[in-house]
Formats: structure tokens, sequence, C-alpha cells
């Protein structure tokens, strides 16, 4: 079993051997695939919390992402079929730990839509994994070993497998019907992820879900792209200094003395665009884009706090466009 210490940290910036791009990977078989994908996915949690990777050590504690200090990710990629392995080894060494040291553990399950078949080498897989992440569940490790203790009395034991290597030879599947039964329960907060990139390959919003209770601290799922705050106030700005606005024109003429609604002012140009790419299907010539929503969007942007809202991915495309209009000025305050 291993010690309760916990294996270093790895050095920022440096890849492992799996991500030498020098030259691309064929893929013989699909276990040939799995840890790359395994390693995808600890990438990507990583990035979500701004978390630390731990290396992998023998005889020391691996959790696969430090969260926060005193919590640790264990990172599965969970394919359609909706299942993942838990071996004994890191099962009991888990519990041994956390009785020892108190730190907490979760399980973050990024779920995506691709079979480990499909991968033909390496840089298929990550076109694939970008484009289809599902969503991203997070459990205390408490529910995943309430399920691994119902299986074990259930079927007598762990299940065996004797052809494998020692330490991968006692084990459990956590069934599609847990996953499905999770998903269906009520989340903590249900939020959407903010753009990520994972070994350079940009991941967009995904649903992102906690469930049985808040992770300590509720570490930010994501950070803003460089220059998105800035952009947003420039956004918020125009916003707040264009209104929609009516008033009376002159006399129409000495004899008639009626007067036309004329506008006096109007609303910034790009919130014009924003409120006509959502019209209301109840209402003619009207829309259900609201001034109040946007601004707190907005502000909540500007201040780099996390959104994760539809709204947010509607300001999108006008966000991205302030980003590149001030990148292509000459006098870019950036």
């Amino acid at each position: 079993m291993a010690s309760t210490q916990l294996a270093d940290y790895r050095c920022e910036g440096v890849q492992q051997c799996l991500w030498d791009w020098a030259d691309d990977v064929v893929f013989s078989s699909p276990h040939h695939a799995s840890p790359y994908v395994g390693e995808w996915a600890e990438e990507y949690v990583a990035q979500l919390w701004q978390g630390r990777r731990l290396e992998t050590q023998a005889f020391r504690m691996c959790p696969d992402v430090e969260l926060a200090k005193g919590v640790f990710a264990e990172v599965k990629a969970v394919s359609p079929r909706r299942c993942f392995t838990m071996y004994k080894g890191r099962y009991d060494a888990y519990k041994q730990w956390m009785k020892e040291t108190g730190h907490q553990l979760y399980f973050v399950l990024v779920l995506h839509d691709c079979r480990a078949s499909s991968f033909k080498t390496r840089n298929h897989m990550r076109g694939l994994l970008r484009n289809n992440v599902d969503h991203v569940i997070v459990v205390r490790h408490q529910a995943v070993f309430r399920e691994v203790d119902r299986q074990i009395k259930e079927h007598g034991g762990w299940r065996h497998a004797p052809g494998r290597a020692k330490g991968y030879q006692d084990y459990v599947i956590l069934s599609p019907n847990w996953i499905r039964a999770m998903e269906k329960a009520k989340p903590y907060r249900p939020k959407r992820t903010f753009p990520v990139e994972v070994h350079g390959d940009r991941i967009g919003h995904v649903p992102f879900r906690t469930y049985k209770c808040p992770i300590p601290g509720e570490p930010l799922v994501g950070w803003h792209p460089p220059f998105r705050c800035e952009a947003a106030q420039q956004l918020l700005d125009e916003l707040d200094n264009g209104w929609l606005e009516w008033g009376k024109s002159a006399p129409i003429s000495d004899t008639d003395p009626r007067r036309r609604r004329v506008k006096e002012s109007v609303n910034a140009e790009w919130y014009q665009k924003f409120c006509a790419e959502y019209l209301s299907d109840r209402k003619l010539n009207d829309t259900i884009i609201t001034r109040r929503t946007t601004r707190r969007v907005l502000e909540r942007i500007a201040a780099n706090k996390p959104i994760g809202s539809t709204y947010e991915e509607r300001l999108l495309p006008f966000l991205e466009a302030k980003e590149r209009e001030f990148l292509d000025t000459e006098d870019s305050p950036f």
C-alpha cells in the first residue's frame, strides 16, 4: 500500500512524454489510446480550476489534480458507455490517506461522446475530444465509495481478473445506471465552464454540475480569457452612454400644428444588433433581451467573476469583436 506522503507536483509547462508534439502517434487499439484520453482529461480539469497536477510516483499518493489546499480530484474520462473502474488498491489507499491526513477527495467525471475505438491517432483524438465533451460531473468520494461498497456486498467481493497486472486485478465497475441516476439528481448550483485551452486546443462552454455538496471554497470553474474583462467594460460604457429616447418634432407646418414622434438618442450600435438577433416570438418587433440583465452580466465579466450563463454565450460574439477592435488599434491600452 502506498504511503500517505503526496507525490511531487509536476513542473509547470513541462509536458509528459505522451504529449511530445514532434510526431503524431498511431493507436493500435483502444487500450493504446486510454492513457492519452486520461491524460487529456486531467489537463482539462487542471485548467478549469487553475489547479496543480501531481506526478505518478511509486509508493506515494498520487491524486490527479490539487484543486485547492487540501482538496484533491481523481479525474475520470467517461465514454458514452457511462461507466468507469475503481481498483481495490486505489480504494484502500485513498481511505487510509484521507483518514490520516484529513484531506478531501472529489471525483471529477469528464463525460464525452467519443468511443476509444474511433481514435485513429493522438491528434485525431484531440480533435474529437475538443468538440465532444458533453459535461462535467463532480461528486464527493463518499458517493463513489458507497456505490463501491454496495457492489462488493452484492457480488460477495471484488471482481477478479488474474491476467491483469498486479494492482489492477481486483476491481469494480461503476455502472451506467449509477451515473445516470447521479445525472438525474438535483445538482448543487449548476453552471457552465468558461472556455479553456488543453494542450493548445480551445474547449468552449461545457455544462458543469456538482452533486451532493458544494466544493469547499467554490474554486472558479475556469477564467475569462485575456482582454475579455476590458472588452466587457468597454461594452458596458457604451451601453450606459446610449439610451433610446423619443421626443416630438417641430410643427409640421404653420397651418398644421401636429408634431411627429422622433428619436432624440439611440442605443449603442452593438446593443441594437444584439437585440435584433434575439427577437421575441410573442410580440412584433420586440426582443427577449433586457438591458438590466445585459448590464449585470457585463459587470460580472468586467470584474472577472464567473458567469457561465446563456447571456454570456449570446454576448460572446460582441465581446470577441471588441477584443479584436482593441488589438487592431495602434493606441490600444493593452
